[in-house]
């Protein structure tokens, strides 16, 4: 059952989801131009009468992990370009949270699992703090839902939006 805070559903918003604000506006800050919304940012936005979004560190991490790397900003701009999504989302820190090693070991060990295990450690907080989990990582979708129930698609997102706004 989701967890329900001042009557919205709280969401853990995977890396994935966000990151392509991230890679768009990391190019234009780098290029002085005007910072823009994404459409998957702009529906985060349109829900936020509806929903809370979380993250957790390790989200904050492997955002700011690739602006660096893949995107050279300096700290500071990875710093301004992650405020300003926390800031316009009102996304809060999934706090003093462990990683449930033994669920992850059971999805590991019970379907195939190809890619990294970061989104599952991330599917585990979300499991643990009760909280919708919304990616865009197939597999997550296609075979973790046995493990937890609470797993959306963007696609999916969109829809439960919709069905909230027509109440």
């Amino acid at each position: 059952m989701l967890q329900v805070k001042r009557d919205k559903i709280n969401i853990y918003l995977d890396a994935n989801i966000i990151y392509g604000f991230f890679k768009l506006n990391s190019q234009k800050l780098k290029k002085g131009e005007e910072l823009k919304e994404t459409k998957l940012i702009k529906s985060l936005r349109d829900g936020l009468k509806y929903f809370n979004y979380f993250v957790s560190k390790a989200v904050e991490i492997e955002i700011k992990r690739r602006l660096v790397s893949e995107f050279n900003l300096r700290r500071n701009e990875a710093n301004y370009l992650w405020n300003i999504l926390v800031t316009n989302l009102k996304i809060a820190e999934v706090e003093d949270h462990t990683i449930d090693w033994n669920f992850i070991l059971t999805i590991v060990e019970s379907v195939k699992i190809k890619k990294r295990i970061s989104n599952l450690i991330h599917l585990s907080i979300a499991r643990d703090n009760h909280l919708l989990f919304l990616t865009g990582d197939l597999e997550i979708l296609s075979k973790c839902k046995e493990f937890y129930k609470d797993i959306i698609s963007y696609k999916d997102f969109v829809k439960l939006l919709y069905t909230l706004k027509r109440k």
